[in-house]
């Protein structure tokens, strides 16, 4: 998988204290917000993201938001990526859509946070 990830826009940010204006990617975003918060909307719901929550955008949905000293790390994962990592899990091939935007899973932050560690080493 090392080889896939050599053309995945990873982020590691500080912090910001930025307004985004309405865009979208052609990838998931998978982020950590470690510091601050993010608040965000999209077309379905506005959601904001605080200290120790996972985010996750879905590819091509327009979103826009406010940060305030938010310390974060992102990921640009590609639609291919994900949705060969849903078949290898639930043996079903399909693109996944992710209706929820904000995971709050300690767990699932830890093994996402060793994730950025170790890349960003």
């Amino acid at each position: 998988m090392s080889r896939l990830l050599n053309n995945i826009l990873f982020e590691n940010v500080q912090q910001c204290s930025d307004d985004f204006t309405k865009h979208y990617h052609e990838t998931y975003t998978v982020g950590l917000t470690y510091k601050g918060v993010l608040k965000s909307y999209n077309s379905y719901q506005s959601y904001d993201s605080y200290e120790y929550s996972i985010r996750i955008n879905n590819p091509g949905e327009v979103h826009a938001g406010k940060s305030q000293e938010w310390s974060h790390a992102n990921f640009y994962p590609t639609v291919e990526i994900i949705s060969n990592l849903y078949e290898q899990i639930f043996h079903e091939k399909k693109i996944p859509f992710f209706q929820r935007h904000i995971v709050e899973n300690k767990e699932l932050f830890l093994k996402l946070h060793n994730f950025f560690s170790a890349y960003f080493a």
